[in-house]
């Protein structure tokens, strides 16, 4: 995923993550709604399979799937026994705020 720029702050909060607008534009519009397309069948028989994350419940994303048709499986908030990648997740990113945070700190020499 491409990181969004400081340019893209949303507000003082927006820690510059995946957003609802990115998801929409350059994952939902340039993945997702092509492998639907390409897919034999009634849209409204495809189901994605999507956690409860703020990205994935903007209203562009909402009126995306209005649009083509195809339903949410429901899904509970923090269900790492339905979706076993969310423990690794989870890790990897401690390890990495852990890692940049320490990158952070650290003052610069003029050598660097």
């Amino acid at each position: 995923m491409r990181k969004r720029g400081k340019e893209e702050r949303t507000g003082p909060r927006d820690r510059l993550g995946l957003n609802s607008h990115q998801y929409a534009t350059e994952i939902h519009q340039h993945y997702l709604i092509p492998f639907i397309e390409r897919l034999d069948g009634p849209s409204n028989d495809i189901y994605l399979a999507a956690d409860n994350a703020p990205c994935h419940a903007g209203v562009e994303n909402r009126n995306l799937q209005a649009d083509y048709g195809y339903q949410n499986l429901p899904w509970p908030p923090n269900s790492p026994d339905l979706n076993p990648i969310e423990n690794p997740w989870a890790l990897l990113k401690r390890a990495l705020r852990k890692r940049f945070s320490r990158l952070e700190r650290r003052p610069h020499s003029a050598a660097e």
